[in-house]
This record gives C-alpha cells, sequence and structure tokens, in this order.
C-alpha cells in the first residue's frame, strides 16, 4: 500500500516496530509463476473435532472443510491447484483474467498493487460512484473498482489446471433454503445443528476461558446465547460482551442484557480470566491491516490496534438476518433503499449517481436470482443478507490477523439449508421462533429493542412444529478437541512490543491525508469535490465512525493512484489516448449549466475551511441552500 507524503502534528514519541505483514495473511496466485503455488490455509475452520488453523491444520481436517469458519485454503497437488473458500466468502476471491493470463489474491488492494506493476487496469466508475455515495458497505455482486477484477461468488471454488495454465470455478452446493422447517428432516437437521455448535462450545470452553460472546437486545445475538445456555459452560466465567455508551440503542442493549445475565447469573464485560499479553499494532500496521484485509466494499474505517498472544473465540450473532428477516422490499423500494445516500448531492451529480447506483443494484439482484433460483417477487431477502460479505465478512477476515477468531453459529451452513417459514405461517421469523420455543423458550420474556418482537401466532406455531417432532434427549459430551491457544511467533515479539497506539494522533494523521494536496488533486481530477465536502461536513457532524466518508475518498483516490500506475506499465501513443478520450463519454451530455455548477462548487471550495466553523445551525441551511441547485 502507498504510504502518503503527510506528517501528523502528534508523532508517536517513540520508536515503533512493525509486526504486520500482507505476505503471510494473503496471497497472490499468477497463471505466469504456478511452480511457486504451496499448500497454505488462510484463517480459521471449525469443525466437531476442533478449530483448525495453519498451526494445527491436517489432512483429516482439510478434507472436512464444510464451509464452517473464516477461511481460504489453497491445495496443491502435482497437476492441480483448488482453493476453497468458507461458506460467507469472507476473505473474498479477487480475480484478473485477461488476455490469457490470470491473477488470483484473497485480498483487493493485494491484488492491486500486483497488477499495476504489471498490467493495465481501468477505473470502474459505476462501481466508484456507487462506493462513494453507499450506505454501510457495498452492494455489489461481482463488480470491484477495476474492471478487469472481478469478486468471485461465495460458493465459488477454483480448480487451476497447473500444465495447460487454465482456471475454472464449480459452484458449491449447499442446498440453501431448501428444507421445510415443519417436517421431519428439517428437525433433525435443527437438532444436529443445535447439538453441533453445543458440542463445540463446551469443548473449546474445556481448553480456555478466553471466550466471549456479543449479546444486545436485539434478536440475532441473543439466538448465538440459546447454545452457550445449553453448552454446560459456566457463563460468569467468559466474557458476555454488551456496549454500555450513549447513542444508536446502546443504552436500551445494555439494559436489557443486564436483566438477561441476572436471570442466568453472570455478569457483563467480564475479562478478568483472559489470559495472554497483547502485541500492539504500530499506527502503519493498523493502517496497513485495514485495508489489505478490508479496503474493498466497506467505507468505516475499522482501527484494530492490537494481536493477542493467546487466541480468543468470540461468539456473534452474525448474518442473523438471514434467518429471520424484517423487511420484505420490493423491487421499487429496495432500490429507494440504496439511494437514499445520493439525496445529500446537488441535482447535476445526483443523476450520474443515481444511474450508477441503479446499474450496479440491479445487476447484482439479477446475478443472485439467477444463481439462487429465486425471483425479487418471491423475497429474495435472505439470500441478499448471506450476501452481505462487504460488512461482517471482510471483518472477520481482518481480525483473523488479531488472533481474535469469530465464531458466527447463525452462519453454519447446515442451518441455513431450512426455510424460514411455512404454508401454514407465512411469517419468516418462524425458524427463529422455533430456535427459541425448542432450545431455551424463556428468552422469550425478555423484550427486544425497536419494539421488535415475535407474533404470538408465530410462536405458537412453532411450539406445535417442536412439539410434533419432539428431540432426542442428548448430553453434550466432551471429547478431543484440537487448537491451538498460544501464538509462539507473538511471544517471540513481545520482547520488542510497542506502545499502545495514540488514536487520536491517528485520527488527526488520517484527516491530514485526507486534507492532503495529492489527495484532493488525484480525487478530483476524476470525481466531483462535493464528495470531499461532504466527508469533511460528515467528519465534523458524526460521532459513530466520523472518517467513513474521508475513508472512502482515500479509498478511491488509492485505486485511481494504481490506475495511473498501470498505465505506464504499458506502451501507448497518442492516438490511443485519441480513441479513449472520445470513448471515455457522452459528447451530447455537455450542458452549460455544467458551468454554473463548476463555478459554484468554486466558491463552496475556497470557503470550505471557513464553512465548517460557522454553528451547526447556519452550515446545515447553507448546505441545504446548495444541495437544491
Amino acid at each position: 500500500m502507498a504510504v502518503y507524503n503527510a506528517t501528523p502534528h502528534h508523532t508517536t514519541p517513540h520508536h515503533t516496530t512493525n509486526f504486520f505483514s500482507p505476505q503471510d495473511n494473503f496471497f497472490i496466485i499468477d497463471s505466469q509463476d504456478l511452480d511457486s503455488v504451496t499448500t497454505k490455509f488462510y484463517g480459521f475452520s471449525v469443525q466437531e473435532s476442533g478449530i483448525y488453523d495453519r498451526h494445527n491444520m491436517t489432512a483429516e481436517a482439510m478434507a472436512g472443510l464444510d464451509g464452517t469458519g473464516t477461511y481460504v485454503s489453497v491445495e496443491r497437488s502435482d497437476s492441480n491447484i483448488l482453493i476453497r473458500q468458507d461458506f460467507a466468502g469472507a476473505y473474498g476471491l479477487f480475480l484478473y483474467n485477461h488476455d490469457g493470463r490470470f491473477v488470483l489474491s484473497n485480498s483487493f488492494l493485494y491484488l492491486m498493487e500486483y497488477l499495476s506493476r504489471r498490467v493495465r487496469i481501468t477505473l470502474n466508475r459505476d462501481y466508484a460512484n456507487h462506493f462513494l455515495s453507499m450506505g454501510l458497505c457495498s452492494s455489489a455482486y461481482s463488480e470491484t473498482f477495476i474492471n478487469e477484477v472481478e469478486l468471485l461468488p461465495r460458493d465459488a471454488a477454483v480448480k487451476i489446471d497447473v500444465s495447460s495454465k487454465s482456471i475454472t470455478t464449480e459452484r458449491v452446493y449447499y442446498g440453501e433454503n431448501q428444507v421445510p422447517i415443519n417436517s421431519r428432516e428439517g428437525m433433525d437437521i435443527l437438532d444436529k445443528w443445535f447439538a453441533k455448535c453445543t458440542g463445540i462450545f463446551r469443548n473449546l470452553y474445556g481448553k480456555t476461558c478466553n471466550i466471549e460472546a456479543d449479546l444486545s437486545g436485539g434478536m440475532d445475538s441473543r439466538m448465538s446465547l440459546i447454545l452457550l445456555v445449553n453448552s454446560g459452560i459456566d457463563l460468569s466465567r467468559i466474557c458476555i460482551h454488551s456496549i454500555k455508551a450513549k447513542g444508536y440503542t446502546f443504552s436500551d442493549d445494555y439494559n436489557i442484557a443486564s436483566e438477561i445475565g441476572q436471570h442466568f447469573g453472570f455478569g457483563l464485560n467480564n475479562y478478568e480470566n483472559f489470559t495472554g499479553a497483547e502485541l500492539n499494532h504500530s499506527p502503519e500496521d493498523i493502517i496497513k491491516l485495514a485495508y489489505y484485509a478490508r479496503m474493498f466494499g466497506h467505507n468505516e474505517f475499522l482501527r484494530l490496534t492490537k494481536k493477542f498472544e493467546d487466541r480468543r473465540f468470540r461468539v456473534t450473532g452474525h448474518s442473523g438476518e438471514a434467518v429471520r428477516t424484517g423487511w420484505h422490499p420490493s423491487e421499487s423500494s429496495f432500490m429507494k433503499m440504496h439511494k437514499t445516500g445520493i439525496r445529500k448531492y446537488s441535482k447535476a451529480l445526483r443523476k450520474e449517481l443515481d444511474a450508477s447506483m441503479e446499474r450496479i443494484v440491479n445487476d447484482m439482484v439479477n446475478e443472485i436470482s439467477q444463481r439462487s433460483d429465486v425471483a425479487v417477487s418471491d423475497d429474495l431477502a435472505p439470500f441478499l443478507d448471506r450476501q452481505d460479505r462487504a460488512h461482517f465478512g471482510a471483518e472477520e477476515a481482518m481480525y483473523v490477523c488479531t488472533n481474535l477468531y469469530m465464531l458466527n453459529p447463525l452462519y453454519d451452513p447446515l442451518l441455513h439449508r431450512l426455510k424460514l417459514n411455512d404454508e401454514a405461517c407465512k411469517d419468516q421469523n418462524l425458524l427463529m421462533a422455533v430456535m427459541y420455543k425448542r432450545y431455551c423458550p424463556e428468552l422469550l420474556n425478555f423484550p427486544f429493542t425497536k419494539n421488535n418482537s415475535i407474533a404470538k401466532s408465530t410462536q405458537a406455531f412453532a411450539e406445535k412444529i417442536s412439539a410434533q417432532f419432539p428431540k432426542a434427549e442428548s448430553t453434550v459430551h466432551s471429547r478431543d478437541f484440537s487448537v491451538v491457544l498460544r501464538d509462539s511467533e507473538v511471544s517471540g515479539l513481545l520482547a520488542n512490543n510497542n506502545h499502545p497506539a495514540d488514536m487520536e494522533a491517528l485520527t488527526e494523521y488520517f484527516v491530514e491525508v485526507f486534507r492532503s494536496p495529492e489527495v484532493r488533486k488525484l480525487f478530483t481530477a476524476y470525481f466531483d469535490d462535493e464528495f470531499c465536502a461532504y466527508a469533511e461536513i460528515h467528519f465534523k457532524r458524526t460521532a459513530h465512525h466520523p472518517l467513513a466518508k474521508m475513508h472512502s475518498v482515500i479509498t478511491t483516490t488509492e485505486v485511481i493512484k494504481h490506475v495511473l500506475l498501470s498505465e505506464s506499465t504499458q506502451e501507448h501513443t497518442i492516438t490511443d489516448d485519441f480513441d479513449e478520450f472520445m470513448a471515455s463519454g457522452d459528447l451530447s451530455a455537455y450542458d452549460k449549466r455544467t458551468d454554473r455548477r463548476i463555478i459554484i462548487n468554486l466558491i463552496l471550495r475556497n470557503g470550505f475551511r471557513k464553512a465548517v466553523t460557522l454553528p451547526g445551525k447556519v452550515m446545515r441551511k447553507l448546505v441545504k441552500k446548495f444541495t437544491r441547485k
């Protein structure tokens, strides 16, 4: 990743050591260098016999990969290479396949850096427009910032024939949303999932107390708590994590989590039993980790400041939206939701952003519909939620690099074989209701935040299903369980440990990078300065992830730099340039009103530093006035 020429006012007062290595966490497979590819495992697999990573992976465990966990496996034989990924496709597999050459990586930035010094790549403007104006994360299915690079489906396995230097993909069939919950087969699958997860948690607890579990007042984390309650774990000895803060629904979440804790006999946020030291990342490592693992598809600048000597295991409710649903969008409302972030920009800019977002979202819906054999009218919501890997998936791959392993029982492929409802009960919360009624009905006695609830009629139907197909009495048994708890590599680095990173100084550095002439000039050569102006407003006015829009601009600028760098790798004539100028846009689209908007933007740009110091009420009036233009 490029290092920008911006020096923070408050530099770290001591020498820092960089520990993070992209080469150790991500791969490049180039068709021109297949002989160098060896078998490697990235991330971790969760199986009934253990939690496997590169330190304890065996041939038996490799054969047992079923999509559960956060991983990419590269398996080399004499003549073939097989690349498999987890059910969520958390890392992402990014493929360049052009002019008889292919290059594959599990990091978009790592691949882009590699390509830009070897081949010519071009900017996908529609993707960039949608990325700059999107909400939390990308809606794209296969498109990326680069026209020549695609994101492979999360259920794709890659096969490479070494002798012919050819690459193919095969679909891994998980049978999603196929088995009726109101059937013997459906309830057997649910009971098998329940026994598997409770057994894993019980046996992991037999090895370590370095377990934490998210708990809020929402539905998803509570479904995961069902498994912990039934696993036989002493919940007072692990950490049940709940955010205690103001804003969003944090206050309600914490109060409800506290009530649940009192009922089951555990407190919140107890880290006393955790073991192992912490290796502090340098500021440079914090930035590198954020961008190599999560540059693609997300606008939050997530900063992970340390790596744990003893691995930690965090039970989450991630992907709960895919096993229950609170929204059934029509095509029009779905599109309208994705265009919400566009309204803050001027009318002229909105027109372009609107067209880009419409194409990206329509293509995403069409690709998922074709791959899932489900139409939007038949309720695509669960399939869309499973596609949300730009949000949770990339975050989990990022945490792997810190020795924090996210355990997501609601993203187990076994559970996703079940349909969410039944002909006799159309409520998409039926599966969730069955889970509560069958395994821990008392958790329904506590309220949910945002006035969410499960209809009484749905609860009654769920209870009827559970009674119709009674579960066999079973006990969670202890067994041999393979897991490597201590990272000896981290232990060896602790002697040169850094002081904790100064997060205020890192924020100032990040803002200075955003405001640097290099970023501003390069970005505005391609995109409207309104994005930069709004990023400043967002930073001043937003408490939750204030750097998000600045991060979007910096990310896009980084892509532009690599696109420009790639142009120097190819011979290019003046006539080639002229042809590209003619093909790059519609000349008939020129409008004199554009000149007026440019003048307004110049006035705003020159006076912006003064404008951001105005009182909020005055600033909002000015923004409202000019965004009407």
